[in-house]
């Protein structure tokens, strides 16, 4: 098993993605990749929200590949 730390920062928040990585889960009827994100305030340092991770990668691959179409495409309308 793995386990992946990624944070991120800028003035007003601090990020942190925490994915876990169980190659055997699939065996299991588990998902092999699990994780969380959190978001915290910089100045207090309170918790401000946990996302599940599976939904924002989905929701952020979808529209990062909605904006390359409109980009890259020859004719976008």
């Amino acid at each position: 098993a793995s386990l992946f730390v990624m944070p991120a920062h800028d003035a007003e928040v601090a990020i942190t993605k925490l994915i876990t990585f169980v190659h055997d889960n699939a065996s299991h009827g588990l998902p092999s990749i699990q994780g969380d994100i959190v978001v915290f305030d910089v100045a207090s340092g309170q918790r401000l929200a946990i996302l599940d991770g599976p939904t924002v990668t989905a929701r952020r691959t979808a529209a990062v590949s909605l904006l390359a179409a409109q980009r890259l495409a020859p004719r976008p309308d």
